[in-house]
C-alpha cells in the first residue's frame, strides 16, 4: 500500500501524472484493512490540454457530476466524488476541493514567461511573454515562441518571436499580435510558416479577441485605438479612436459582446476605467465611457447583460456595470492586482497578479464580496484565465506553467 501511494505521488510531481481511483484499487484498500472509498489512486497519463477527452474518461469532462461510478462515501477526499457525489477530479480531492493540475511544461519542454492562452476542443495554444530590455533588437526580444499542447505533447508553432501578448484561432488559422514590435502574425494551423498579417507604426498590440468573422485589437498608444479587421477579405482595419482621459495610451485588455466591445483603459489612479463601442466597424459606431475614475483597469469581460472589470492596484476590486449603463456594483474586494476574468454564471472568477498569496477567487456575479470562495492559491503571477467547458485554465506567469483545475460546484 505504502509503495503504491509513493509511486503516485512521484507520478505526481515527476511525470505529470494524473491520479485516479478505479474498483480494483479500492478492493485492495479495502482488502488492507481501509475504507472502500480511501483515496488509493492508479497512475494514468496525463490529460494535458484536451479539454474533452482522455485524462479521466473520454465524453466526460473533469469537474462534472455523473451518475454512474463507485460509491460516495466520502466527498472531502474521493477524487471521483470530491465536494459533491459524481464531482470527478483530475487529480487528489483534499478538504473537497479538487487540487488544480499542471499541465503544461511537460517532458523536455520548458516554458518561460507563459502570457497568451488560447483553449479549444483540441487542446490549447501557449505563448511567451519574455519583453525586450530596450528599444534595440536583441538575442533576448526575440526568443519567444509560440507553442500548441494536444494531449501532452508540445508542437512548436513559432519561434524567434517578440513578446507575445495573444492569441485566437479562427478556422484553420492561428493569429497572435506581439505587443512590442506592434505586429500582427497568422499562419495555417496545421503548420507552415507565419506571415505578417499587420504592423503598427507606433504604440503597441495587446488584447485581441476574434468574434464572428472579425478580429478585434487593441493599440496601446497616445491615443488608444481599437482595430476592427474582416478576417474574410483581410483588408485595412476600421480604426475607432477611445476617450482620452488626458493620459492617453493605457489600453490593455478588451471583451466583444453581440453589438457592443469593451476596453480596459489602466491610466492610473482616478483616471483608469472601460470604454464601449457601439456597432464596432461600422460607419454608425459610438465610442462612450461605459465606467472612468478607476484606480487601476486590466481586464474586461461581459455577458448578454453584464460588463466585469479588474480595477488592478494593490487592494483591487473586481466590478460589475450593465451594459445599458448605471451604476458599478461592487463584486469582489482586497485583491492582489487581479487580472483574468472568467464567468460562471451564476459566478464570475478572477485571478490575481500579485499578492502576498495569489489566487483564483470566485464570486456571486450580482454582487457579494463576503461570499468569496478561493478555487486555489496555486497561482504565481497569473495573466489570463479562460473557462472552456467545465474547467479553468490560466497562466502562471512567473511560475512559467499552465495550469487546469474543474470549476467549483454550484
Amino acid at each position: 500500500m505504502h509503495g503504491v501511494r509513493r509511486c503516485v505521488w512521484v507520478g505526481l510531481l515527476l511525470a505529470g501524472c494524473q491520479a485516479r481511483l478505479d474498483s480494483e484499487y479500492r478492493s485492495l484498500c479495502a482488502a488492507l484493512g481501509g475504507s472502500p472509498a480511501c483515496p488509493v489512486a492508479d497512475v494514468r497519463p496525463v490529460d494535458a490540454g484536451a479539454p474533452d477527452a482522455g485524462g479521466v474518461d473520454a465524453g466526460v469532462p473533469d469537474g462534472s457530476v455523473v451518475d454512474a461510478g463507485p460509491p460516495c462515501l466520502d466527498t472531502m477526499n474521493d477524487p471521483l466524488h470530491c465536494g459533491a457525489c459524481g464531482r470527478r477530479c483530475d487529480g487528489p480531492c483534499i478538504g473537497g476541493q479538487c487540487i488544480p493540475m499542471q499541465v503544461a511544461p511537460n517532458g523536455p519542454v520548458n516554458l518561460t514567461r507563459p502570457h497568451a492562452l488560447w483553449v479549444s476542443d483540441g487542446g490549447f495554444f501557449v505563448g511567451e511573454s519574455v519583453f525586450c530590455p530596450s528599444a534595440q533588437p536583441n538575442d533576448a526580444c526575440v526568443s519567444n515562441r509560440l507553442f500548441e499542447v494536444v494531449n501532452g505533447s508540445f508542437v512548436l508553432r513559432a519561434g524567434g518571436q517578440y513578446a507575445i501578448s495573444e492569441v485566437v484561432l479562427f478556422d484553420d488559422r492561428l493569429y497572435w499580435n506581439t505587443w512590442q514590435e506592434a505586429a500582427l502574425y497568422v499562419m495555417r494551423r496545421d503548420g507552415g510558416s507565419p506571415s505578417l498579417f499587420h504592423h503598427e507604426d507606433a504604440g503597441s498590440t495587446f488584447g485581441m479577441v476574434v468574434h464572428g468573422a472579425r478580429l478585434f485589437v487593441v493599440r496601446n498608444a497616445a491615443p488608444s485605438q481599437l482595430l476592427v479587421f474582416s478576417l474574410t477579405d483581410e483588408g485595412l482595419p476600421v480604426r475607432h479612436e477611445l476617450p482620452d482621459s488626458g493620459n492617453g495610451g493605457g489600453a490593455t485588455m478588451l471583451a466583444v459582446c453581440g453589438d457592443d466591445a469593451f476596453v480596459a483603459l489602466n491610466r492610473g489612479e482616478g483616471a483608469s476605467g472601460v470604454a464601449q463601442v457601439t456597432r464596432p466597424g461600422t460607419p454608425t459606431a459610438e465610442v462612450r465611457w461605459l465606467l472612468s475614475g478607476l484606480d487601476g483597469a486590466w481586464a474586461v469581460a461581459c455577458d448578454d447583460a453584464n460588463v466585469f472589470v479588474s480595477e488592478s492596484n494593490a487592494n483591487g476590486r473586481l466590478l460589475r456595470i450593465p451594459r445599458d449603463g448605471g451604476a458599478e456594483v461592487v463584486v469582489g474586494t482586497g485583491l492582489g492586482f487581479p487580472r483574468g476574468i472568467a464567468i460562471d454564471r451564476p459566478f464570475v472568477y478572477v485571478i490575481e497578479h500579485d499578492a502576498p498569496v495569489m489566487r483564483v477567487v470566485r464570486y456571486p456575479l450580482e454582487g457579494n464580496p463576503d461570499a468569496a470562495v478561493t478555487l486555489t492559491n496555486q497561482v504565481d503571477q497569473g495573466i489570463f484565465l479562460r473557462r472552456f467547458g467545465d474547467h479553468l485554465y490560466w497562466t502562471n506567469y512567473r511560475g512559467n506553467s499552465v495550469v487546469r483545475a474543474p470549476l467549483l460546484a454550484r
